[in-house]
């Protein structure tokens, strides 16, 4: 890391503290929102998946198992 980014990420940190933010806070919270985002595409995903499974005609059991 560069000294002129180093300062730049100091002077951020400074404008979330004076905002009433930490840096860690807003750090965690931006992880767990791409983290949620994550989770929420692969939910969709799946979704289509099964939906796709049965429009083929695929078993019961098998439908049951990939639920």
């Amino acid at each position: 890391m560069s000294l002129k980014e180093a300062r730049k990420k100091r002077d951020e940190a400074r404008e979330q503290l004076s905002g009433g933010q930490g840096p860690l806070a807003v750090r965690l919270q931006a992880k767990a929102e791409a983290e949620l985002a994550a989770r929420t595409t692969f939910r969709v995903v799946a979704d289509e998946f099964i939906e796709k499974m049965e429009r083929e005609a695929k078993a019961s059991a098998t439908l049951k198992k990939a639920r």
